[in-house]
């Protein structure tokens, strides 16, 4: 009886230590944790100036035939996706030209939370079942319209899927109906 005890608790903890290791099983080593993906991601696109540099850095972090949907724009209804790099340089360009950095100010940054007096960036992250890693997180933007100067903050979403390390699937979630202009002095 106690040797039956013995198989059955070894069984089952080869069985927990298997499920809560999947993650290293199934993304190689070289690639970069959810985590660090999606604040390279941040990074990158609050370093967004327009020149080829900036856009080129941010589409090297998707995959060839990459899919990103966005919300439309006053022109469109309905979402708007593009399919592969060439779309989502296209979409990298157009943003920059409409959403400008407000200097000495969080153009976009993860929204924090703090509870029971502990601060974080929250980031939900998990696995699909043929070995994608996926991150959520809900973030803060605030940017000036270039033409006519005023200052914008609009809270949003963004649901990643990586693949080998890069983006092969992003779905941008920032409602229009929740942007709301900001007056000067612009600070975080």
């Amino acid at each position: 009886m106690r040797n039956a005890a013995l198989l059955l608790l070894a069984v089952l903890f080869v069985c927990t230590f298997t499920a809560f290791s999947q993650y290293e099983k199934l993304a190689p080593k070289n690639i970069q944790k959810p985590e660090e993906a999606v604040q390279e991601w941040f990074k990158r696109i609050n370093a967004m100036d327009g020149t080829e540099e900036s856009v080129n850095r941010l589409l090297e972090m998707y995959q060839a035939d990459a899919l990103q949907q966005t919300g439309p724009s006053e022109k469109q209804l309905g979402q708007v996706v593009y399919q592969d790099r060439r779309q989502i340089q296209k979409w990298i360009v157009d943003f920059s030209k409409t959403h400008v950095a407000i200097p000495d100010v969080a153009f976009f940054s993860i929204k924090v939370q703090t509870i029971n007096e502990k601060t974080s960036e929250l980031l939900s992250s998990g696995q699909t079942p043929w070995g994608d890693t996926l991150a959520s997180v809900e973030f803060t933007t605030r940017y000036m319209d270039p033409e006519s100067k005023k200052g914008y903050m609009a809270f949003g979403a963004a649901f990643f899927q990586f693949r080998d390390g890069k983006i092969s699937r992003l779905r941008l979630y920032m409602p229009r109906e929740e942007i709301m202009q900001i007056e000067p002095p612009f600070k975080t």
